[in-house]
């Protein structure tokens, strides 16, 4: 986290609503059927509010496919949460993460961050890296484990950044499921995760 304003008292917000209309047919589908069907896909609200100059944060997207794709949506070879040849809907709370972060000053250009809440574990890729989109690939989930909740610090010096985080193993298999001992977070695991940013042209 890098601060996003010298400003130590303003506060800054923002949010965002998206969704793609989308038509898909799949032909031969199941039993050699046709299907064609149209969804409102990937309907959400994303908002931000970052306080102290950028160094406190509070980001969080909430998902409506449970609303819109309640059957899932057509993707042949896609499996998972007890749908197959179709992608799932994610829960309704997505992610909701609090951050807090601040600079090492005996180490110019190092800072350290804590976070909290439900969101994307530090593993695999940056879900904005797919979201242009409109289908996912198979193994989706081996490349991220979201909707998880958990606690991750994190430190940047200049273009590297080392991220550990411990969450819990499940979540929700659809957005409508009830609670579950497998959402009470008793269980958990560890991840760590090293990343570098191109440099700047």
């Amino acid at each position: 986290m890098a601060p996003a304003d010298t400003a130590p008292r303003r506060i800054v917000w923002g949010w965002v609503l998206q969704a793609t209309g989308l038509v898909t047919r799949v032909a031969p589908a199941f039993a050699g059927q046709t299907f064609t069907e149209g969804y409102l896909s990937q309907p959400h609200v994303s908002g931000r509010v970052t306080l102290l100059g950028g160094w406190a944060e509070l980001a969080g997207t909430f998902n409506l496919e449970g609303l819109t794709l309640r059957r899932g949506e057509l993707n042949p070879g896609m499996y998972g949460e007890g749908y197959v040849d179709r992608r799932h809907p994610h829960a309704y709370v997505h992610d909701l993460v609090a951050s807090v972060g601040w600079p090492i000053r005996a180490l110019p250009g190092a800072s350290m961050s804590l976070a909290a809440g439900r969101g994307f574990t530090p593993f695999g890729t940056d879900d904005p890296m797919d979201r242009p989109f409109a289908k996912f690939p198979v193994n989706h989930h081996q490349a991220q484990v979201m909707e998880r909740l958990l606690v991750a610090a994190a430190f940047r010096w200049g273009p590297g950044l080392i991220e550990v985080g411990t969450f819990t193993v499940t979540s929700r298999s659809a957005p409508h499921a009830r609670r579950s001992s497998a959402d009470s977070g008793t269980r958990g695991r560890c991840a760590p995760r090293h990343s570098r940013s191109p440099a700047s042209s």
